[in-house]
């Protein structure tokens, strides 16, 4: 099937009609969510603006066409409204985090990491959400979670987290002056868990400055 084709067909067809506006819409050739400053308007019918923005989207112009899509094909249906509405959410918070991971994976997850943190302490200081459940619908909630964790490899149980932790592992560490080659010699030498060795290298407490990562990117691939 030739998208391009129909999308052209479609456009040039509704350039040199005549048509009743009460049962047409105005489309901006270019949408005015690929370029704002586009100015060349057609009009078409119901079905052809949403089949227009359909096509759009398949020859990878935007989700900003296949909302459009969504919201022409929903808008009389209250009843699917509230759907419209969650789907429309879940797709921009998919582009959004993808985006964001893509252009900076650090300051993605600290910004996650950090997130996260604010959300707890705001839901245990009020009781809301998870606490404000009973300890038995907690623990019902704890279990279901680590499942659904494990069974779709998620959070550190995910390839990359894992990957990433293996690095980690393999980065050079400098104790008191003497650079150990990774973090399982420096946790057999003190006697320390690697959780241990890591919030030490990481810390900017005097009590820890003579522990740091020599190569912040250090690894033995």
């Amino acid at each position: 099937m030739d998208l391009w084709k129909i999308h052209d067909n479609i456009i040039n067809r509704a350039k040199t009609r005549t048509y009743d506006s009460l049962k047409h819409q105005n489309h901006h050739i270019i949408p005015k969510h690929e370029n704002e400053n586009s100015e060349d308007i057609v009009p078409l019918t119901f079905k052809e603006h949403y089949i227009i923005h359909l096509i759009r989207y398949k020859l990878g112009f935007g989700l900003g066409n296949y909302k459009a899509y969504l919201l022409l094909r929903n808008w009389k249906n209250t009843e699917k409204y509230s759907e419209f509405l969650k789907e429309i959410s879940q797709l921009g918070a998919t582009s959004y985090h993808t985006k964001y991971k893509e252009r900076d994976p650090e300051k993605y997850y600290e910004s996650q990491k950090n997130a996260g943190i604010r959300g707890g302490q705001t839901s245990y200081i009020k009781q809301l959400g998870f606490f404000s459940l009973s300890e038995e619908q907690k623990s019902a909630g704890r279990k279901k979670g680590n499942e659904t964790v494990v069974n779709n490899k998620l959070g550190m149980f995910s390839d990359e987290y894992r990957e990433k932790h293996r690095k980690t592992l393999f980065k050079k560490i400098s104790v008191g002056g003497i650079i150990y080659n990774s973090m399982k010699e420096v946790s057999e030498k003190y006697s320390i868990c690697a959780s241990s060795v890591t919030y030490r290298a990481n810390s900017s407490s005097l009590t820890w400055i003579n522990w740091f990562y020599v190569e912040k990117e250090n690894c033995n691939e």
